[in-house]
């Protein structure tokens, strides 16, 4: 993944943590994080971005607070004066996984690895009939790791397309674009999409 830098990022904090790490956020991001019904969502959403701005922060040179993330047609976030830095970011769990990348385009996706409800269905709307063939010829746990693989990297392709899943769950790699998939941690799966 050479130019792509990815953090994987531990979401569980203290309340002591979580106030100060909320402090860095914008008033949007405060207040997206006060809708989510559970506290355990609350507590991932606020420590996944405000990792995200810390982070950011120390590769621009400015404080977390500072950094302004906006929101581009399709529903990418991205920050307007970068300096041609671009990112993406993944939680699942109270796990995180941030791919950042100057001059390209990137995404990243992460799952845990768990039974999926529907699996076969999904799977065969999401593979080519060779492909899903190869799949149901799979062992359970087999199947679940190939579904959660495959899901990742179109994910994380999407992403990094900036276009959301539905459009390109139909489209193959263009030219010039690399998609590799990785278990981050034990029980995990994920994938990180770039240009170049």
């Amino acid at each position: 993944m050479k130019g792509v830098d990815l953090e994987l990022v531990p979401l569980a904090a203290g309340a002591e943590l979580l106030w100060t790490m909320a402090r860095c956020l914008s008033p949007g991001e405060r207040e997206r994080a006060r809708r989510l019904k559970f506290a355990r969502d609350r507590r991932r959403f606020v420590v996944a971005r405000a990792s995200l701005r810390e982070r950011l922060g120390a590769r621009l040179g400015c404080p977390a607070a500072e950094v302004e993330i906006a929101i581009g047609a399709h529903g990418k976030p991205f920050v307007a004066d970068a300096r041609g830095l671009r990112f993406s970011l993944s939680h699942c769990d109270d796990l995180a996984l941030i791919a950042f990348a100057r001059g390209r385009d990137v995404g990243v996706d992460l799952e845990a690895l768990r039974p999926v409800h529907e699996a076969d269905a999904i799977a065969a709307r999401l593979f080519p009939a060779a492909q899903y063939d190869a799949y149901a010829a799979l062992g359970r746990d087999e199947r679940i790791h190939a579904l959660c693989s495959a899901w990742t990297r179109k994910e994380a392709y999407a992403k990094a397309l900036g276009s959301g899943l539905p459009a390109a769950l139909d489209t193959l790699l263009a030219d010039g674009w690399n998609v590799e998939s990785f278990s981050p941690r034990a029980g995990y799966v994920a994938a990180v999409a770039w240009r170049g």
